[in-house]
C-alpha cells in the first residue's frame, strides 16, 4: 500500500475463509528490504533516494474478474459519472488520461520510495516496484510500464531482479486459518498477495489512517 499518496498507515486482516490449498500472504520488514538493497544495488537505491516513483495503470469501465487489476474506475471511485470519477481521481493525487474505450489510465503524482519512519530513525523500502512490475500485466496494463521515474523513464527491470530475490528471502508466508486476525504496520511491513490458491478464500481488510508516527521524507 505504498503506491499511493494518502496511504494508511495499519491495516487488519481477518480470514472469513481460508482455502483449502495456497492462499498465504507474504509479509516482510520494509528497512530490510531497503537494507540488502543498498548492499547489492547501490546505485538503483541511490536514485530512489533522491527521486521519486509514478506508478501508471489502465482502469477499465467495468471490472475485469479475469485480472487482479482489473478492478473497474467506477469500483475504485465509487460513481459511474466520468466527471465525478476524474474529480475525484485528481484529488486522491493522480494525473488521468480518457481512452477510446472508456477505460481511464491513472498516473500518481511522484511518490518517494524510500523514507524513515521517525519512531525508529530506519531508513523504509517505502514502494511498490517490485508488485507492480511482476503483476501488472492484464489486456490493458504491461509490467515494463507500470512503475516510471518521475522524468517518465522506465525502472530497469534487470535491476530488480536483485529485489526479487530479497523478497523471497526475507519474506514469511502467513498460512491462514479461519478467523485469524493480523494487524500489520504498513509504514515498517510489505504485504502481497498470495500467487496461488484454490477458492473458496476471502480475507477481509480493514485500513486506518491514524497518523501518529507518520514516515518522513529524506531530507
Amino acid at each position: 500500500m505504498a503506491h499511493v499518496r494518502d496511504y494508511p498507515l495499519v491495516l487488519f486482516f481477518y480470514c472469513d475463509i481460508a482455502s483449502k490449498e495456497g492462499g498465504e500472504t507474504p509479509m516482510l520488514l520494509s528497512n530490510v528490504v531497503y537494507r540488502r538493497m543498498a548492499e547489492l544495488q547501490p546505485d538503483l537505491v541511490g536514485r530512489l533516494e533522491k527521486g521519486a516513483l509514478r506508478y501508471v495503470r489502465v482502469a477499465p469501465a467495468e471490472n475485469d474478474f479475469t485480472s487482479q487489476i482489473g478492478r473497474s474506475w467506477k469500483s475504485t471511485f465509487l460513481t459511474d459519472d466520468r466527471e465525478e470519477a476524474e474529480s475525484r481521481a485528481r484529488s486522491a493525487g493522480y494525473d488521468i488520461e480518457w481512452l477510446e474505450d472508456g477505460s481511464m489510465k491513472t498516473v500518481t503524482h511522484p511518490l518517494p520510495p524510500i523514507r524513515i519512519d521517525r519512531r525508529t530513525g530506519k531508513k523504509m523500502w517505502f514502494n511498490t516496484s517490485i508488485g507492480a512490475i511482476s503483476a501488472w500485466t492484464d489486456s490493458r496494463n504491461h509490467h515494463t510500464q507500470a512503475v516510471v521515474f518521475a522524468d517518465g523513464t522506465p525502472v530497469p527491470i534487470e535491476s530488480l531482479a536483485t529485489l526479487e530475490k530479497v523478497v523471497e528471502e526475507a519474506g514469511v508466508a502467513v498460512k491462514w486459518q479461519r478467523t485469524d486476525v493480523v494487524m500489520l504496520d504498513n509504514r515498517m511491513v510489505q504485504h502481497a498477495r498470495a500467487d496461488h490458491f484454490v477458492p473458496p478464500r476471502r480475507i477481509l481488510a480493514s485500513l486506518f489512517t491514524d497518523h501518529q508516527g507518520v514516515l518522513s521524507l529524506i531530507e
